[in-house]
């Protein structure tokens, strides 16, 4: 080993033995109850103690519980400051008892919490040799293990190995690159080989998803007068690419920007605060971003809950570059509307701009989810990955918003290049000339590109590419619908259509329309499956299903009819405080398991239930919205079996990632689905968290690995997790089974009681 790198690993050893009372924090993905990367040696044996409670009886239990009982009651008999040291000495029992378990004897899940517990600690008490053995037994049983590949990467560091502990590193973050352990382990390994801007760069990674990360900050510390000189030709190159992204960044703002000022959402505002918001978006367009400010502030004077303006307010900060006042404004904005996807996509910009990378991919994750053609989440994702170190995920990203926007192409052909990387030039289908109309003020903001931006000219026409066919498509209106109703604003878009106020004119009433327009071009017969579905969700009379008043259909598209309604939705109230209390979820929850339970005996299926589908009205009534219809629009055939067993098998997967049901992803379609969703609506509600991270998998929620509510917050009861376990099972089988069962269960929980242990 070089020396200067014995030296380094000599001083990486001396700051983690000084931190070791204060150990890095964030906890494992994997085994929150047990290898938990933030927890001390006692409160790792306890872990282990607990989940050994929870076996069966059997001789394995008989061996490991009394053993792990003896060293957790040892432990908290003495003063906090010697229970590490006792810990550590009962190592060797525990270490020989772990080793010799075998997966005949074990269930395998349990085995490798006991033996990755045991290699944990082991790796705390300088065990190196140890803590390998017991890891290489887990991966033995799993080759893809993550916390026994950051077991063995640790040890293999402290044995001075650092090519092995760097190449199980690589594997942990490629098995789990939201994970900040994995990139801190990396970061220690290249540390090692005196691989010192790799180190930097992975433990930067590291905090900007765990700022508290302590052993990432000491590398950050060490390996930063460690770094070579950097040649001036190095400094140039890497300014220019960073220069080049902030350009790119603003563009993108600005059009999405412009794109918002061209097609503003009509609002009940008053007209002085409307004429504030032109001139706020106007003020942007010039790059007054003060000015911009300025007006925004105004026009919150005067409508404190004006969305667009907060919306605006963000924008001109992330322009200036004060990107935690763009988040706190896009926040504000989100929290009136949650579907005001442009406001979302700023955070998202922000986020990126300030390290918080998970952040940013949530936000446009869930922009996508409201518009899977949203080229501007496109980009702020793909920015995030190239920033986490997934080279083939941001360029897949940013040639997915170049092929739906134009303007995305420069940025997607700099990324390529500043990475070596060479790309086929993007094949395009021709489109008829477009001979839009352009407005003065549209104009005047070509105008304004082609003057103050180097290659303005080819975001100009990347703009006009897409407002050209908007124009076209605009004066195309859908004359069935406007025979009977006079169309308004934009309410919303889901992924299957978009919503409209509209007006009644027979009646006078207000309406919600949902246009399925594009989606609608099928053959006869699903078209006849559709109409019979719509039909049948319309004859769902129930205080708290919104009713359907028409159903419209022409050779264009069809045309759902809804009651308007004027309230919050249940996303909307937990955005604004954070969560709900007990009571307040199960308010909400009772009439929506009526509404479900009333469906289901009349054999529909909501398919994609989620807290923005559940609205309270300004009445103080909860309705149901968004009833499976256009999720049948695909669905054209169904199988005769499914049928015959109580369920549906379609040719597609309807439903929303996070709230979907595992077997939704094979089509199959049937009631407990609902109560999945249902269940995972109370878990957000009341922890203010959904179960499972992005991107929510079938292989996280078949793996059941949530952690329980009760352990978010204190408030909630262990009768409440098991409420959530039946609900959330992966098999429906074995699931909740109606909707009036999930509620009989719900209504005598009670917070703070002792509840039922789960099994």
């Amino acid at each position: 080993m070089p020396p200067r790198a014995a030296l380094a690993a000599a001083a990486v050893l001396m700051v983690l033995s000084a931190a070791a009372a204060d150990p890095p924090q964030g906890p494992s993905r994997v085994l929150p109850s047990v290898v938990d990367r933030s927890a001390d040696n006692h409160a790792t044996i306890r872990g282990l103690r607990v989940m050994a409670q929870s076996l069966p009886d059997s001789s394995a239990k008989q061996q490991v519980l009394p053993l792990l009982t003896r060293i957790d009651e040892g432990a908290a008999r003495l003063p906090p400051s010697k229970r590490e040291t006792f810990v550590s000495e009962s190592l060797g029992e525990l270490t020989i008892l772990a080793g010799r378990l075998s997966p005949e004897a074990v269930p395998k899940e349990v085995l490798k919490q006991v033996q990755n517990g045991a290699a944990y600690l082991n790796n705390r008490a300088n065990r190196w040799e140890e803590s390998v053995r017991l890891s290489e037994q887990v991966l033995g049983i799993d080759p893809q293990n993550r916390d026994a590949l950051l077991n063995r990467a640790n040890a293999a560091y402290g044995l001075k190995n650092f090519q092995n502990s760097y190449d199980d590193a690589d594997r942990a973050v490629k098995l789990d690159p939201n994970d900040p352990d994995g990139y801190t382990a990396r970061a220690l390994a290249s540390y090692g080989l005196a691989e010192y801007l790799q180190a930097m760069e992975d433990a930067r990674r590291a905090l900007a998803m765990n700022p508290n990360d302590r052993t990432a900050h000491a590398l950050m510390r060490l390996a930063e007068g460690r770094v070579p000189p950097t040649t001036v030709h190095d400094v140039r190159s890497r300014l220019e690419v960073e220069v080049q992204r902030e350009y790119h960044g603003m563009v993108t703002q600005l059009n999405e920007v412009e794109s918002r000022r061209q097609e503003p959402v009509a609002s009940p505002s008053p007209p002085n605060v409307s004429r504030l918001l032109r001139g706020a978006a106007d003020r942007i367009a010039l790059k007054d971003y003060y000015g911009a400010v300025a007006a925004a502030d105004k026009a919150l004077a005067e409508d404190p809950n004006n969305a667009a303006a907060y919306y605006y307010r963000a924008a001109a900060y992330n322009l200036i570059g004060q990107y935690e006042n763009a988040v706190a404004n896009a926040s504000h904005a989100l929290s009136i509307n949650p579907t005001e996807t442009a406001a979302r996509d700023a955070r998202s910009f922000a986020y990126n701009h300030m390290g918080r990378f998970n952040d940013a991919l949530a936000d446009a994750n869930h922009s996508l989810e409201l518009n899977p053609r949203n080229p501007y989440a496109f980009a702020n994702r793909g920015f995030a990955h190239e920033r986490m170190g997934d080279l083939e995920a941001m360029l897949a990203d940013l040639k997915k918003a170049s092929e739906l926007n134009p303007q995305f192409e420069p940025v997607y052909h700099d990324a390529a290049a500043a990475y070596g990387v060479e790309i086929k030039p993007l094949a395009r289908r021709p489109e008829p000339p477009a001979a839009p109309v352009l407005t003065p003020r549209r104009k005047q903001f070509f105008s304004i590109l082609l003057s103050s931006l180097a290659g303005g000219l080819l975001i100009a026409f990347g703009l006009l590419h897409i407002f050209g066919p908007r124009l076209a498509r605009r004066s195309r209106a859908p004359s069935a619908i406007n025979q009977s109703y006079d169309i308004g604003k934009p309410l919303g878009q889901g992924g299957m259509g978009v919503v409209y106020e509209a007006v009644d004119r027979a009646l006078g009433r207000k309406v919600a329309i949902k246009m399925l327009l594009d989606e609608f071009q099928i053959d006869a017969g699903a078209k006849k499956l559709l109409l019979d579905e719509a039909r049948t969700v319309a004859a769902l009379h129930h205080p708290n299903i919104v009713d359907i008043h028409s159903i419209v259909a022409d050779d264009r598209g069809l045309y759902l009819v809804f009651e308007f309604l004027s309230g919050r939705t249940v996303d909307q109230l937990v955005a604004a405080k954070g969560r709900l209390s007990l009571e307040e979820a199960r308010a909400l929850l009772k009439p929506v398991c009526a509404a479900l339970d009333f469906a289901h005996r009349r054999g529909v299926v909501h398919r994609d239930l989620k807290p923005s589908n559940i609205m309270m009205t300004e009445q103080g009534i909860v309705k149901v919205m968004d009833f499976g219809i256009s999720r049948r629009v695909k669905d054209t055939r169904q199988t005769l079996s499914g049928r015959r067993r109580g369920y549906e098998v379609t040719q597609t997967v309807a439903g929303t990632p996070y709230y979907m049901a595992p077997e939704q992803e094979d089509g199959i379609v049937r009631p407990e689905a609902d109560i999945y969703s249902l269940g995972t609506c109370l878990y957000e509600m009341t922890t203010g968290r959904r179960p499972y991270p992005p991107p929510a998998s079938r292989t996280q929620k078949t793996a059941a690995d949530y952690i329980k509510p009760s352990a978010l917050e204190p408030s909630l009861p262990r009768s409440f997790d098991v409420l959530i376990d039946g609900a959330l099972h992966p098999d429906p089988e074995r699931r909740i089974r109606t909707a009036g069962d999930f509620w009989a269960l719900l209504e005598v929980v009670r917070p703070n009681d002792a509840g039922i242990a789960p099994s």
